[in-house]
Protein backbone atom coordinates (compact mmCIF):
# COMPACT_ATOMS: atom_id res chain seq x y z
CA UNK A 1 0.00 0.00 0.00
CA UNK A 2 1.39 3.39 -0.99
CA UNK A 3 2.42 5.45 2.01
CA UNK A 4 3.07 9.10 2.68
CA UNK A 5 6.79 9.70 2.12
CA UNK A 6 6.99 11.91 5.20
CA UNK A 7 4.97 10.16 7.94
CA UNK A 8 4.27 6.67 6.56
CA UNK A 9 0.49 7.03 6.77
CA UNK A 10 -1.36 5.15 3.98
CA UNK A 11 -1.88 7.69 1.20
CA UNK A 12 -5.33 6.35 0.33
CA UNK A 13 -6.59 6.86 3.88
CA UNK A 14 -5.18 10.36 4.10
CA UNK A 15 -7.45 11.19 1.16
CA UNK A 16 -10.35 9.00 2.30
CA UNK A 17 -10.57 9.92 6.01
CA UNK A 18 -10.47 13.37 7.54
CA UNK A 19 -9.40 13.76 11.17
CA UNK A 20 -11.35 16.90 11.99
CA UNK A 21 -10.27 19.27 14.72
CA UNK A 22 -13.43 18.67 16.76
CA UNK A 23 -12.51 15.10 17.73
CA UNK A 24 -14.40 13.34 14.94
CA UNK A 25 -13.30 11.38 11.87
CA UNK A 26 -15.31 11.55 8.67
CA UNK A 27 -15.11 9.31 5.62
CA UNK A 28 -15.38 11.28 2.40
CA UNK A 29 -16.45 10.09 -1.03
CA UNK A 30 -18.08 12.19 -3.72
CA UNK A 31 -19.67 14.56 -1.26
CA UNK A 32 -20.97 11.83 1.09
CA UNK A 33 -19.89 12.10 4.74
CA UNK A 34 -19.96 9.22 7.23
CA UNK A 35 -18.72 9.59 10.80
CA UNK A 36 -16.17 6.96 11.82
CA UNK A 37 -14.49 5.95 15.08
CA UNK A 38 -11.31 3.88 15.44
CA UNK A 39 -12.31 1.25 18.03
CA UNK A 40 -10.73 -1.81 19.62
CA UNK A 41 -12.30 -4.88 17.98
CA UNK A 42 -11.99 -7.05 21.11
CA UNK A 43 -13.61 -4.34 23.24
CA UNK A 44 -16.54 -4.11 20.83
CA UNK A 45 -16.98 -7.88 20.83
CA UNK A 46 -16.81 -7.91 24.64
CA UNK A 47 -19.43 -5.18 24.76
CA UNK A 48 -21.84 -7.16 22.57
CA UNK A 49 -21.12 -10.38 24.51
CA UNK A 50 -21.75 -8.63 27.83
CA UNK A 51 -25.10 -7.27 26.64
CA UNK A 52 -26.08 -10.77 25.45
CA UNK A 53 -25.11 -12.29 28.80
CA UNK A 54 -26.97 -9.63 30.78
CA UNK A 55 -30.26 -9.99 28.90
CA UNK A 56 -29.98 -13.77 28.62
CA UNK A 57 -30.22 -14.01 24.83
CA UNK A 58 -27.73 -13.43 22.01
CA UNK A 59 -27.95 -10.05 20.33
CA UNK A 60 -26.26 -11.36 17.18
CA UNK A 61 -29.50 -11.45 15.19
CA UNK A 62 -30.26 -7.88 16.23
CA UNK A 63 -26.73 -6.87 15.28
CA UNK A 64 -27.14 -8.40 11.82
CA UNK A 65 -30.52 -6.70 11.29
CA UNK A 66 -29.30 -3.32 12.50
CA UNK A 67 -26.17 -3.45 10.37
CA UNK A 68 -28.14 -4.71 7.35
CA UNK A 69 -30.29 -1.60 7.42
CA UNK A 70 -27.31 0.63 8.09
CA UNK A 71 -25.42 -1.04 5.24
CA UNK A 72 -28.36 -0.43 2.92
CA UNK A 73 -28.51 3.21 3.97
CA UNK A 74 -24.77 3.68 3.48
CA UNK A 75 -24.59 2.07 0.04
CA UNK A 76 -27.80 3.78 -1.04
CA UNK A 77 -26.13 7.19 -0.58
CA UNK A 78 -22.57 6.18 -1.39
CA UNK A 79 -21.98 5.66 -5.13
CA UNK A 80 -21.17 2.06 -6.08
CA UNK A 81 -18.94 1.87 -9.17
CA UNK A 82 -20.57 0.36 -12.31
CA UNK A 83 -24.00 -0.11 -10.73
CA UNK A 84 -25.77 2.42 -12.99
CA UNK A 85 -24.55 0.60 -16.11
CA UNK A 86 -25.74 -2.88 -15.15
CA UNK A 87 -29.18 -4.17 -16.27
CA UNK A 88 -31.73 -4.44 -13.45
CA UNK A 89 -33.16 -7.63 -14.95
CA UNK A 90 -31.31 -10.42 -13.16
CA UNK A 91 -31.61 -12.63 -16.25
CA UNK A 92 -29.51 -10.24 -18.36
CA UNK A 93 -27.09 -8.77 -15.85
CA UNK A 94 -23.51 -10.05 -16.16
CA UNK A 95 -22.49 -12.04 -13.10
CA UNK A 96 -18.87 -10.93 -13.39
CA UNK A 97 -19.95 -7.30 -12.95
CA UNK A 98 -21.91 -7.99 -9.76
CA UNK A 99 -18.99 -10.00 -8.38
CA UNK A 100 -16.72 -7.04 -9.18
CA UNK A 101 -19.03 -4.71 -7.26
CA UNK A 102 -19.13 -6.99 -4.20
CA UNK A 103 -15.35 -7.36 -4.42
CA UNK A 104 -15.19 -3.56 -4.20
CA UNK A 105 -17.35 -3.63 -1.07
CA UNK A 106 -15.01 -6.29 0.29
CA UNK A 107 -11.97 -4.12 -0.35
CA UNK A 108 -13.66 -1.32 1.56
CA UNK A 109 -14.13 -3.61 4.56
CA UNK A 110 -10.56 -4.94 4.35
CA UNK A 111 -9.25 -1.39 4.32
CA UNK A 112 -11.04 -0.57 7.57
CA UNK A 113 -9.89 -3.71 9.38
CA UNK A 114 -12.61 -6.36 9.00
CA UNK A 115 -10.69 -9.05 7.10
CA UNK A 116 -10.14 -10.19 3.51
CA UNK A 117 -13.28 -10.96 1.48
CA UNK A 118 -13.61 -13.27 -1.51
CA UNK A 119 -16.74 -14.10 -3.51
CA UNK A 120 -17.00 -17.88 -3.75
CA UNK A 121 -20.16 -18.33 -5.84
CA UNK A 122 -22.84 -16.05 -7.26
CA UNK A 123 -26.12 -16.50 -9.12
CA UNK A 124 -27.78 -13.26 -10.21
CA UNK A 125 -30.75 -12.30 -8.06
CA UNK A 126 -30.71 -15.60 -6.18
CA UNK A 127 -27.69 -16.29 -3.98
CA UNK A 128 -24.09 -15.48 -3.20
CA UNK A 129 -21.48 -17.16 -1.03
CA UNK A 130 -18.60 -15.18 0.48
CA UNK A 131 -15.55 -16.15 2.49
CA UNK A 132 -13.84 -13.73 4.87
CA UNK A 133 -10.33 -14.50 6.17
CA UNK A 134 -9.10 -12.81 9.37
CA UNK A 135 -12.70 -11.87 10.11
CA UNK A 136 -13.80 -10.07 13.26
CA UNK A 137 -17.18 -8.87 14.56
CA UNK A 138 -18.97 -11.43 12.39
CA UNK A 139 -22.57 -10.13 12.80
CA UNK A 140 -21.46 -6.67 11.71
CA UNK A 141 -19.81 -8.12 8.59
CA UNK A 142 -22.84 -10.27 7.76
CA UNK A 143 -25.20 -7.31 8.09
CA UNK A 144 -22.98 -5.05 5.99
CA UNK A 145 -22.86 -7.52 3.11
CA UNK A 146 -26.55 -8.30 3.39
CA UNK A 147 -27.38 -4.60 3.07
CA UNK A 148 -24.94 -4.08 0.20
CA UNK A 149 -26.28 -7.10 -1.74
CA UNK A 150 -29.86 -5.86 -1.28
CA UNK A 151 -28.88 -2.52 -2.79
CA UNK A 152 -27.18 -4.25 -5.73
CA UNK A 153 -29.95 -6.80 -6.35
CA UNK A 154 -32.90 -4.55 -5.53
CA UNK A 155 -34.76 -7.33 -3.66
CA UNK A 156 -34.92 -8.50 -0.01
CA UNK A 157 -32.19 -10.99 0.91
CA UNK A 158 -31.39 -13.16 3.93
CA UNK A 159 -28.14 -14.64 5.23
CA UNK A 160 -26.78 -17.67 7.03
CA UNK A 161 -23.25 -17.62 8.35
CA UNK A 162 -20.74 -19.74 10.20
CA UNK A 163 -17.43 -18.91 11.84
CA UNK A 164 -14.55 -21.38 11.89
CA UNK A 165 -11.69 -19.81 13.81
CA UNK A 166 -11.19 -16.46 12.11
CA UNK A 167 -12.70 -17.63 8.79
CA UNK A 168 -16.26 -16.46 8.21
CA UNK A 169 -18.53 -17.95 5.53
CA UNK A 170 -21.62 -15.95 4.54
CA UNK A 171 -24.38 -17.43 2.38
CA UNK A 172 -26.77 -14.75 1.08
CA UNK A 173 -29.99 -15.79 -0.66
CA UNK A 174 -33.22 -14.23 -1.85
CA UNK A 175 -35.90 -13.74 0.80
CA UNK A 176 -39.67 -13.83 0.41
CA UNK A 177 -40.14 -11.85 3.63
CA UNK A 178 -41.06 -8.15 3.16
CA UNK A 179 -38.84 -5.47 4.66
CA UNK A 180 -40.71 -3.90 7.59
CA UNK A 181 -40.17 -1.45 10.45
CA UNK A 182 -37.63 0.69 8.64
CA UNK A 183 -38.72 3.98 10.19
CA UNK A 184 -36.40 3.83 13.19
CA UNK A 185 -33.33 3.11 11.06
CA UNK A 186 -31.67 6.27 9.92
CA UNK A 187 -28.18 7.74 9.75
CA UNK A 188 -27.59 10.89 11.72
CA UNK A 189 -26.34 13.83 9.70
CA UNK A 190 -22.67 14.64 10.23
CA UNK A 191 -22.63 18.09 11.79
CA UNK A 192 -20.06 20.78 10.91
CA UNK A 193 -17.02 20.85 13.16
CA UNK A 194 -17.68 23.09 16.14
CA UNK A 195 -14.14 23.45 17.48
CA UNK A 196 -10.56 22.99 16.38
CA UNK A 197 -8.07 20.96 18.41
CA UNK A 198 -4.44 21.64 17.65
CA UNK A 199 -3.25 18.28 16.30
CA UNK A 200 0.38 17.87 15.32
CA UNK A 201 -0.15 16.98 11.64
CA UNK A 202 2.02 15.74 8.81
CA UNK A 203 2.93 18.68 6.59
CA UNK A 204 2.59 16.50 3.48
CA UNK A 205 -0.66 14.50 3.90
CA UNK A 206 -2.31 16.22 6.87
CA UNK A 207 -2.75 13.07 8.99
CA UNK A 208 -2.27 13.46 12.77
CA UNK A 209 1.24 12.27 13.51
CA UNK A 210 0.17 10.40 16.67
CA UNK A 211 -2.19 8.26 14.59
CA UNK A 212 0.43 7.70 11.87
CA UNK A 213 2.85 6.43 14.53
CA UNK A 214 0.28 4.43 16.49
CA UNK A 215 -1.53 2.47 13.77
CA UNK A 216 -0.25 -0.27 11.47
CA UNK A 217 -2.57 -0.63 8.45
CA UNK A 218 -2.28 -4.10 6.88
CA UNK A 219 -4.77 -4.08 4.01
CA UNK A 220 -3.39 -7.32 2.56
CA UNK A 221 -4.65 -9.16 5.66
CA UNK A 222 -7.57 -6.84 6.33
CA UNK A 223 -6.22 -5.81 9.73
CA UNK A 224 -5.49 -2.60 11.63
CA UNK A 225 -3.14 -3.00 14.59
CA UNK A 226 -2.54 -0.53 17.43
CA UNK A 227 1.22 -0.59 17.90
CA UNK A 228 0.89 0.59 21.51
CA UNK A 229 -1.39 -2.23 22.69
CA UNK A 230 -0.93 -4.88 20.01
CA UNK A 231 -4.71 -5.01 19.76
CA UNK A 232 -6.73 -5.11 16.57
CA UNK A 233 -8.72 -1.98 15.72
CA UNK A 234 -11.53 -1.39 13.24
CA UNK A 235 -12.96 1.73 11.65
CA UNK A 236 -16.57 1.52 12.87
CA UNK A 237 -19.39 3.71 11.57
CA UNK A 238 -20.69 5.88 14.42
CA UNK A 239 -24.14 5.95 12.81
CA UNK A 240 -24.11 2.14 12.85
CA UNK A 241 -23.35 1.96 16.57
CA UNK A 242 -26.12 4.40 17.42
CA UNK A 243 -28.61 2.63 15.14
CA UNK A 244 -27.72 -0.60 16.92
CA UNK A 245 -28.51 0.91 20.32
CA UNK A 246 -31.83 2.25 19.03
CA UNK A 247 -32.75 -1.19 17.69
CA UNK A 248 -31.82 -2.95 20.94
CA UNK A 249 -33.82 -0.42 22.95
CA UNK A 250 -36.81 -0.85 20.61
CA UNK A 251 -36.73 -4.62 21.12
CA UNK A 252 -35.59 -4.86 24.73
CA UNK A 253 -36.43 -1.56 26.42
CA UNK A 254 -34.63 1.48 27.81
CA UNK A 255 -32.58 -0.65 30.22
CA UNK A 256 -30.24 -1.44 27.29
CA UNK A 257 -28.45 1.89 27.76
CA UNK A 258 -27.67 1.07 31.41
CA UNK A 259 -26.50 -2.42 30.44
CA UNK A 260 -24.20 -0.97 27.77
CA UNK A 261 -22.93 1.63 30.24
CA UNK A 262 -22.00 -0.94 32.90
CA UNK A 263 -20.40 -3.23 30.33
CA UNK A 264 -18.23 -0.44 28.88
CA UNK A 265 -17.13 0.69 32.34
CA UNK A 266 -15.94 -2.84 33.13
CA UNK A 267 -14.20 -3.20 29.75
CA UNK A 268 -12.45 0.16 30.12
CA UNK A 269 -11.24 -0.81 33.60
CA UNK A 270 -9.40 -3.77 32.14
CA UNK A 271 -8.11 -2.28 28.89
CA UNK A 272 -4.51 -1.14 28.40
CA UNK A 273 -4.26 2.50 29.30
CA UNK A 274 -7.55 2.28 31.15
CA UNK A 275 -5.88 2.94 34.50
CA UNK A 276 -4.01 6.26 34.20
CA UNK A 277 -1.18 7.01 36.59
CA UNK A 278 -0.94 10.77 35.94
CA UNK A 279 -3.30 12.23 38.54
CA UNK A 280 -2.53 15.89 37.85
CA UNK A 281 -5.12 18.26 36.41
CA UNK A 282 -3.61 17.90 32.95
CA UNK A 283 -4.64 14.25 32.88
CA UNK A 284 -8.08 15.00 31.45
CA UNK A 285 -6.64 17.07 28.59
CA UNK A 286 -4.56 14.09 27.49
CA UNK A 287 -7.39 11.63 28.09
CA UNK A 288 -9.84 13.55 25.92
CA UNK A 289 -7.22 14.16 23.23
CA UNK A 290 -6.66 10.40 22.99
CA UNK A 291 -10.39 9.84 22.53
CA UNK A 292 -10.57 12.64 19.96
CA UNK A 293 -7.80 11.10 17.86
CA UNK A 294 -9.89 7.93 17.68
CA UNK A 295 -12.93 9.88 16.50
CA UNK A 296 -14.86 9.46 19.76
CA UNK A 297 -15.54 13.19 20.08
CA UNK A 298 -14.26 15.90 22.40
CA UNK A 299 -16.07 17.85 25.14
CA UNK A 300 -17.29 21.34 24.37
CA UNK A 301 -16.25 22.04 27.95
CA UNK A 302 -15.42 20.19 31.16
CA UNK A 303 -14.63 20.99 34.79
CA UNK A 304 -12.75 18.64 37.08
CA UNK A 305 -11.56 18.48 40.66
CA UNK A 306 -10.13 15.75 42.86
CA UNK A 307 -13.56 14.18 43.31
CA UNK A 308 -14.76 13.93 39.73
CA UNK A 309 -15.60 15.69 36.49
CA UNK A 310 -18.51 17.41 34.72
CA UNK A 311 -18.67 17.21 30.92
CA UNK A 312 -20.69 18.92 28.20
CA UNK A 313 -20.37 17.38 24.73
CA UNK A 314 -22.20 17.67 21.42
CA UNK A 315 -20.30 15.16 19.23
CA UNK A 316 -19.74 11.98 21.27
CA UNK A 317 -19.54 8.86 19.12
CA UNK A 318 -22.11 7.39 21.51
CA UNK A 319 -23.33 9.27 24.58
CA UNK A 320 -23.64 6.17 26.76
CA UNK A 321 -20.25 4.68 25.89
CA UNK A 322 -18.44 8.01 26.08
CA UNK A 323 -19.77 8.60 29.60
CA UNK A 324 -18.77 5.05 30.58
CA UNK A 325 -15.18 5.60 29.46
CA UNK A 326 -15.04 8.81 31.48
CA UNK A 327 -16.47 7.00 34.52
CA UNK A 328 -13.81 4.27 34.29
CA UNK A 329 -11.07 6.90 34.06
CA UNK A 330 -12.56 8.78 37.03
CA UNK A 331 -12.55 5.56 39.05
CA UNK A 332 -8.90 4.99 38.20
CA UNK A 333 -8.11 8.54 39.25
CA UNK A 334 -10.06 8.65 42.53
CA UNK A 335 -9.80 5.00 43.52
CA UNK A 336 -13.59 4.92 43.98
CA UNK A 337 -16.34 3.66 41.65
CA UNK A 338 -17.62 6.52 39.51
CA UNK A 339 -21.25 7.53 40.03
CA UNK A 340 -22.87 8.97 36.88
CA UNK A 341 -25.50 11.70 36.92
CA UNK A 342 -27.00 12.80 33.61
CA UNK A 343 -27.81 16.46 33.12
CA UNK A 344 -29.16 17.94 29.91
CA UNK A 345 -29.70 15.30 27.20
CA UNK A 346 -30.91 17.40 24.29
CA UNK A 347 -30.60 16.03 20.79
CA UNK A 348 -27.36 17.81 19.93
CA UNK A 349 -25.75 18.32 23.34
CA UNK A 350 -25.53 16.21 26.48
CA UNK A 351 -24.05 16.91 29.89
CA UNK A 352 -23.13 14.55 32.70
CA UNK A 353 -21.17 14.43 35.94
CA UNK A 354 -19.11 11.55 37.28
CA UNK A 355 -17.91 11.58 40.87
CA UNK A 356 -16.15 9.01 43.00
CA UNK A 357 -18.62 7.24 45.28
CA UNK A 358 -18.61 8.46 48.87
Amino acid sequence: MKQCAECGFPARFADFFEWRGDGTIVMKQRGVLLQIALLDADELQSLFDSVSEEIGVSVDHTLVEAQRRVGKAIYAIRPIPLIDHIPHNRLTRPQWAIKAIIDRVGRDLAAIGFGVVRVQTYRAGENMSLRVENACLAPRLVGSFLGAVEVVEGVPMKADYRLDGDTLTIDVSRSDEPDTEVERFYLEQVRPAGMSLDYDRCSRCGAPLKIARMIDWDQARGRIIDRNTGHRDVMFAVQSLNALQRELEAELGASVAEIMYRAQVEISRQSPGGSPVDMRGSFWDGFFLGMALRGMGHPDSFESDEGGISVKISNAYNDTLFAARVAAACEARTGKPGELTWGDREKETVSFTVRGAA
